[in-house]
């Protein structure tokens, strides 16, 4: 299954600080930290839920989680 090679970034917690943009803000408490999940809803690859209030903030696409991905590896060293 393709959504293995994600596996890596499953609760990994992510900055959402922006304004506008998939990495906006939590709508519901303001909160700027959400976790990943790579558990695809609908035609979305993953998604992001608030860490303060667990509100869906944003779908992620197949290129978010692996710009993700290749950011997750070379914070750890690993080869992309």
């Amino acid at each position: 299954m393709a959504q293995d090679i994600y596996a890596p970034l499953e609760g990994k917690l992510v900055a959402i600080d922006k304004i506008t943009g998939t990495f906006r803000k939590c709508v519901g408490c303001d909160h700027t930290t959400a976790k990943v999940s790579v558990r695809p809803i609908g035609m979305h690859h993953g998604h992001l839920t608030c860490q303060k209030c667990g509100r869906l903030t944003s779908y992620l696409g197949r290129d978010h989680l692996a710009a993700m991905l290749a950011a997750h590896s070379s914070e750890n060293g690993e080869a992309a």
